[in-house]
């Protein structure tokens, strides 16, 4: 799954293409747990927040700034993802979550697993 992301974020731009660094057969921490229809989605808006805070999976962006847009293109791609699975409940989960992690982060708090492990509940 780590490696389908790095993957759809080269076709959308050489920039992100050469950024790129998957882990061979990584399947990822969350997505596995949810419904399959949500799983690539989840993935891809977990690691553009990894991304965004130095740890990517998939990704190691050479400056903070690249790191930023490359997390906030996952960010949305991984919303798009979403989207096509049809349930508006689904996005509203996933953007608040984008959002609360966000502010975490913004005010100097750690992550929360409980944040990440309460999505994962909605989306199984």
């Amino acid at each position: 799954m780590i490696a389908e992301i790095a993957r759809r974020a080269a076709e959308a731009s050489p920039v992100w293409g050469a950024q790129a660094t998957p882990t061979a057969g990584a399947l990822g921490e969350l997505g596995t747990r949810v419904s399959p229809a949500y799983a690539l989605g989840l993935e891809t808006i977990r690691e553009g927040y990894l991304v965004h805070h130095g740890a990517g999976r998939a990704f190691s962006p050479a400056t903070s700034e690249q790191a930023i847009l490359l997390g906030d293109y996952l960010y949305a791609a991984g919303l798009v993802e979403i989207c096509r699975s049809g349930s508006i409940e689904a996005v509203r989960v996933l953007a608040r979550l984008i959002a609360d992690v966000s502010d975490d982060r913004a005010r100097g708090l750690a992550d929360d697993p409980a944040r990440w492990a309460s999505v994962v509940e909605d989306l199984a």
